[in-house]
């Protein structure tokens, strides 16, 4: 049982945390997480004969020696006929470990990943910045389902709107109920939400489902909102100014175009922006 406690169970922690973590969308923390899972698995690889056999002293010459060795054995395969029988009795023996050690590493590179990662991208023959929401993995974990989520105070909210009444602001500049700016909400699912007056100005939306969404008085400036679900969503005087709307679902889609602000949503920015309302409403 010291295998699966000592080397085994370490490495199915990162990989689960990992996957938590995947619906945040941050390149940072993966590769951190996956970082770790290579540190934690080269340790357990170069340690185990300690645990085997715990006569062995550890010895930093002899660590050393061993991870050369291992890290050189294919090379052993095809190198001199004398030493070839040799490399191939110590791969058999390793065999296990590194089969492991290999599938852990795929396990946390392809499939443990998100939307938008580049060597996925590459990998399935797409750009590398591209985005799909589509996958072969499940979408239950590589994204923020959150259908019908309420981020507004409705108390903050009611200030905010008196003070913007009395001031005689526009509702799209006025004070924020949530600060979303630039967050990575890529093929994100979140339904009927209530986003009103939300800033979400240069927000990653690419794919998103935001069918039926409260988003008045919201703040979706430079948005990149391509190829996003926007079926029957409330978008009365919301900033949709430079916002990336290609491919953009709006069956039902309601919005009004004020004029008070040259910074407002106005109607040109959807042509510029190719802007179209496809007759299919929410997708399955």
């Amino acid at each position: 049982m010291a295998w699966i406690t000592l080397a085994i169970a370490p490495v199915l922690i990162l990989l689960v945390f990992q996957f938590m973590f995947l619906p945040y969308h941050s390149h940072l923390v993966t590769w951190t997480h996956r970082f770790l899972i290579v540190v934690e698995l080269a340790a357990a690889f170069v340690l185990w004969p300690l645990v085997l056999d715990a006569r062995l002293d550890f010895e930093w010459t002899g660590i050393w020696t061993q991870l050369k060795r291992t890290t050189t054995l294919p090379l052993g395969l095809f190198g001199p006929k004398d030493r070839r029988r040799d490399e191939w009795i110590r791969l058999r023996r390793q065999a296990v470990p590194l089969a492991s050690c290999a599938l852990f590493v795929l396990v946390s590179l392809l499939l443990a990943t998100f939307p938008g990662e580049p060597h996925v991208n590459l990998f399935t023959g797409q750009s590398p910045w591209s985005v799909q929401c589509e996958r072969w993995v499940s979408r239950q974990f590589d994204r923020l389902i959150l259908p019908g989520v309420d981020v507004v105070d409705d108390e903050k909210f009611d200030k905010i709107e008196n003070a913007t009444t009395k001031s005689g602001q526009h509702p799209a500049l006025s004070e924020r109920t949530q600060n979303f700016r630039e967050r990575d909400l890529n093929c994100s699912i979140f339904g009927p939400a209530d986003l009103r007056r939300a800033d979400l100005s240069s927000a990653r939306m690419q794919g998103a489902d935001l069918y039926g969404a409260r988003l008045q008085g919201a703040s979706l400036g430079y948005a990149q909102l391509q190829g996003a679900n926007l079926s029957a969503a409330q978008l009365q005087e919301a900033n949709l100014s430079f916002a990336e709307l290609q491919g953009a679902t709006s069956e039902a889609c309601s919005f009004r175009a004020p004029t008070s602000s040259p910074q407002s949503f106005r109607a040109r920015t959807l042509e510029a922006r190719n802007f179209r309302a496809p007759i299919s409403g929410r997708p399955n």
